[in-house]
């Protein structure tokens, strides 16, 4: 399993739906501070070079902003990135901004949490706040439960028709073969064509319609 749902296997790897739990009860909590102080948080949240868990959490949690591996950033983006959210702004002085960890711009250069703040901070109070391994650990989700469940019921009955190949000499039949394509990038793509933003994009609806 991994968090990262970046393993070519199926939709959803083992952690993935726990991780994204976490993440969007941490923004939840985030938003009260933002609100309240009319603060910008700019958010990182973990994937390695998949965005997965950085796209479904800004369309669960109505973020601004959202900037992702899959897309690199234009070059210009210090300058685009505030000039969107002011025009966001229309009286609301509180914005949510996830950057997931692996971002980068069209060059290859890294972009981090405090990249972001630089760029705002000059138009907009600024909070960076970086979860890390929290993300990883807790109580997992009934749907990695059950994700566990299957596997090793597959694996099991993959291994007794290897065995029963092996007592009675005849070749076992082929498991099935990993899917094209990674599953976190497929499901990035699927949710920004649906409305996340993603590289300097902004989320349709806004922090208004998330939880306050």
């Amino acid at each position: 399993g991994t968090i990262d749902n970046d393993l070519p296997i199926g939709d959803l790897t083992i952690g993935t739906d726990s991780a994204l739990h976490r993440i969007i009860q941490a923004i939840d909590c985030l938003r009260s501070t933002a609100q309240s102080h009319s603060r910008t948080f700019v958010v990182e949240v973990m994937g390695r070079n998949c965005g997965y868990l950085a796209v479904m959490a800004a369309l669960t949690t109505g973020s601004d902003y959202v900037m992702i591996p899959e897309i690199g950033l234009p070059l210009n983006w210090r300058s685009e990135l505030p000039l969107g959210l002011t025009k966001m702004r229309k009286g609301r002085e509180h914005f949510i901004v996830i950057v997931a960890e692996g971002t980068r711009d069209v060059d290859g250069n890294l972009i981090t949490v405090d990249d972001v703040r630089d760029a705002l901070s000059p138009s907009f109070e600024v909070r960076t706040t970086i979860l890390g391994h929290v993300q990883r650990g807790g109580t997992p989700s009934s749907i990695d439960r059950l994700i566990s469940v299957f596997l090793a019921d597959r694996a099991v009955s993959r291994a007794l028709e290897l065995h029963a190949a092996v007592l009675t000499g005849t070749p076992a039949a082929p498991s099935a073969g990993p899917t094209d394509g990674t599953p976190g990038a497929r499901a990035a793509e699927r949710g920004a064509e649906g409305g996340a933003s993603t590289a300097g994009v902004a989320t349709e609806g806004g922090a208004d319609d998330g939880p306050g």
